[in-house]
């Protein structure tokens, strides 16, 4: 994988950098197309270059004329300092993943997709993994961009079934204490490490986890979950899981059919299991490049 690392300011003052990698395959003087870009959201806590795959994905794409852009966002690592713009200047401030706000994914894709846009590339493909699946599907069904052509979902875990599963009964005892931190002006203070996959602060989980969270958006765990969010998603979708480790409480052939059953808008949704792979498909990652070429050339 090799690139041009690019930075932007997302509309609410947030610096973040991001490695921009171009085909070398020329492109058409057609006025009658467009350039075509895959823009890839990494998962929780997680970063633009840890995961093997994603440079793998960057190769097979780059050489068949896409522009493949992998980001960093206010939640990559557990705790990270970013410059933000203000009024008075540049300021550090403390996120990462243990202080993001789930719904703020929605500045930092819009910024992302603003630059793509700015560089000539009309029709793009949102590509999460993990956790960054929950962000790319939110952002899609609020704002319903027109740039955005395509949806690539790579192993989105169920957060509340598997919250539920790892934690059992303490997670509402966790919740409790979460909202009683909040109402005491103490939400930066941090979880017990016992309630969550990784550190946490107070506003995160009560906000992410909490009765007005946002994130039950594939909750396979509820069989009532409305899955609203997906519903809304009139654009073709690509969903694959591993069958080693994955984060859900469902055999991975079973989430994927219930998410094509939910997909109730989309007018093409193609569902992969890539056998013996793990979450982050070390050793599967040409595998999956093929399938996710395949399926962007058929989506675009």
């Amino acid at each position: 994988m090799k690139g041009e690392l690019v930075s932007i300011v997302t509309g609410d003052g947030y610096e973040l950098q991001g490695l921009l990698c171009t085909s070398s395959k020329p492109q058409t003087d057609d006025k009658t197309s467009f350039n075509k870009a895959i823009l890839h959201i990494h998962g929780l806590a997680g970063n633009f270059y840890e995961n093997r795959f994603v440079s793998v994905v960057a190769d097979e794409l780059n050489a068949h004329g896409y522009t493949f852009l992998t980001v960093n966002n206010r939640g990559s690592g557990v705790l990270s300092e970013l410059r933000k713009c203000t009024a008075d200047g540049l300021e550090l401030v403390e996120v990462g993943g243990a202080r993001e706000v789930f719904e703020d994914c929605l500045y930092d894709i819009q910024a992302w997709i603003n630059f793509l846009d700015s560089q000539g590339d009309s029709k793009i493909v949102l590509q999460g993994h993990s956790f960054g699946c929950y962000k790319v599907v939110f952002y899609q069904s609020c704002r319903s961009d027109p740039r955005v052509k395509a949806l690539a979902l790579i192993s989105p875990p169920d957060v509340f079934g598997y919250q539920y599963a790892k934690y059992g009964g303490r997670f509402q005892s966790d919740l409790e204490l979460a909202e009683k931190l909040v109402s005491k002006g103490k939400g930066t203070e941090f979880m017990p490490l016992e309630a969550y996959l990784y550190l946490i602060d107070a506003n995160a989980f009560w906000r992410n986890l909490g009765p007005n969270s946002q994130m039950g958006i594939l909750n396979y765990f509820d069989p009532q979950a409305p899955f609203t969010e997906l519903a809304q998603i009139g654009i073709p979708i690509f969903a694959c899981y591993g069958t080693v480790n994955e984060p859900v409480v469902k055999e991975p052939i079973e989430c994927l059919e219930i998410l094509k059953k939910k997909s109730v808008n989309s007018p093409k949704v193609k569902t992969v299991v890539v056998e013996n792979a793990t979450h982050r498909y070390l050793g599967h990652e040409k595998q999956l490049a093929l399938l996710i070429r395949e399926w962007v050339n058929e989506a675009l």
